[in-house]
Order: structure tokens, then C-alpha cells, then sequence
């Protein structure tokens, strides 16, 4: 599980919106489509990444005229074509991102992988009844490090759908992993 390539779960094409593109127009692109993230571009390059609590708090007036590229988190941290899921589960379960672009050689924005897409991917690998085919333990060090960083994730105030989502994914867990085989901290 852990050297699959990203690809395997990432969004693809995913959403992207550019620099000159008014707060205004985020907000209501990450409504319709149910976004958290927004990678930003110019051109075809990723230059930022726009996430929804960069808008949080911002009032009607603050907002109003606003322009993407600056309120966008610049330089973000991306993922090659050539990743794999323990490249972003390591980066995720630090705790600063949610989400990580994916970008080819040109620096073109390919998909986006998300802690509930490492989430989503464990909760296929663990069969009913508690972990099959590899070692108990790894299999522990994955959960837990996607635990960790659900649990970041849910603590930093994201919206209230990705909130139930996370919770639902850890709740299942919990029940794939049986009794005896919790980390104690999940």
C-alpha cells in the first residue's frame, strides 16, 4: 500500500482558479463543487493554493475586490506524479497541510490529494474483522498516521461536511481494526 503511486487516489483534473480571480469568485466555485482547496494558477503553473479558511472570518466588505493572489498561500507543498501514498500520508500527518497538489515536471497542476483520500484508501485496505495480509503493525503505523492527521484536520475548522466525513472514516476504522488491535489513541 505504501509505494502505490499517487495517482491511484488522487482527484483528477482537479479545480483550479487563478491569481486575478476575486475572493468573491472562490467562494462561490469552492461552494458548487464542494471544495475546501483551490490550487491557483498562472497559466498552466501552480503558483498558490487557496484553501477555505483563507476566507473564513473575512466579512462582505473585506472581501469585496479581493483578489486571489493576495490572501493564497504562495510556494505550496506538492506532490510529484511520481509520489506515493506514504509520501503523502507522511506529509499530511505533519499536521500543515490538508491538501497537496500534484504537479508534473512543468509544474502543472495534475490533481490534488486530501486527508480524506489517504483516509478513504486505508479504509478499503482493511478488510472486516481487523487487518489481513501484512503486518499488524505497519498496518498501525499507517492508521496512525492517517489519524493524526484527520484529527489536525477536524481541529482546525474546515466545513461541516468534511467534518462528518472524517468522523464517519475514523468511526469505521475503529470497528475494522477490532478490540485488541487499537493503537490507544484512536
Amino acid at each position: 500500500m505504501r509505494n502505490q503511486p499517487i495517482e491511484r487516489i488522487m482527484t483528477a483534473p482537479a479545480w483550479v482558479i487563478g491569481p486575478d480571480a476575486t475572493l468573491e469568485e472562490a467562494a462561490r466555485l469552492m461552494a458548487r463543487e464542494r471544495l475546501h482547496h483551490l490550487p491557483v494558477v498562472e497559466g498552466e503553473r501552480l503558483t498558490g493554493i487557496l484553501s477555505a479558511g483563507d476566507l473564513v472570518g473575512r466579512d462582505a466588505t473585506d472581501a469585496r475586490g479581493k483578489r486571489i493572489g493576495d490572501v493564497m498561500q504562495r510556494d505550496p507543498v506538492v506532490l510529484s506524479r511520481t509520489s506515493t501514498l506514504q509520501d503523502a500520508a507522511t506529509l499530511l500527518a505533519r499536521g500543515d497541510h490538508h491538501s497537496l497538489p500534484v504537479v508534473d515536471t512543468e509544474g502543472k497542476v495534475v490533481g490534488i490529494v486530501t486527508s480524506t483520500d489517504l483516509i478513504v484508501v486505508l479504509l478499503q485496505q482493511l478488510p472486516a474483522g481487523g487487518p489481513v495480509g501484512g503486518s499488524v503493525p505497519d498496518m498501525l503505523v499507517d492508521l496512525e498516521n492517517v489519524r493524526a492527521a484527520a484529527e489536525l484536520y477536524l481541529r482546525t475548522g474546515h466545513g461541516e461536511h468534511e467534518h462528518a466525513a472524517l468522523v464517519r472514516a475514523l468511526a469505521k476504522a475503529r470497528e475494522h481494526l477490532g478490540p485488541g488491535l487499537t493503537t490507544g489513541r484512536l
